[in-house]
């Protein structure tokens, strides 16, 4: 995302994965403090939402199945969660901004 002061990029997609500093951070470039808006925060907790409310389901399908297969299932059910959060997160970083803190 870029930041609304010097027009930089202020924070890259891996740091922007960790975290709180999607919500704050400071400027690679210029040091403003800057703080995501309202798509940033949403896009954040509905990924969220959307993770943790598939965990039980897979966890209650596994539990249903032999050692073996419970294994690879959780194995492919971790793979799969995370190719969906994914383009979730990317999306909310592509559309996301910052405006500066106290502004």
């Amino acid at each position: 995302m870029n930041c609304p002061n010097c027009g930089n990029t202020a924070i890259t997609f891996s740091d922007w994965c960790n975290g709180i500093r999607a919500f704050w951070t400071k400027c690679q470039s210029c040091d403003s403090q800057l703080i995501g808006n309202g798509f940033v925060f949403m896009g954040f907790f509905c990924t969220l939402i959307y993770v943790f409310a598939l965990i039980p389901l897979l966890i209650y399908l596994a539990s249903n199945l032999d050692f073996e297969l419970a294994l690879s299932f959780k194995v492919i059910s971790f793979i799969l969660l995370m190719a969906l959060a994914y383009p979730c997160a990317r999306y909310t970083y592509n559309n996301g901004s910052y405006r500066q803190k106290g502004t």
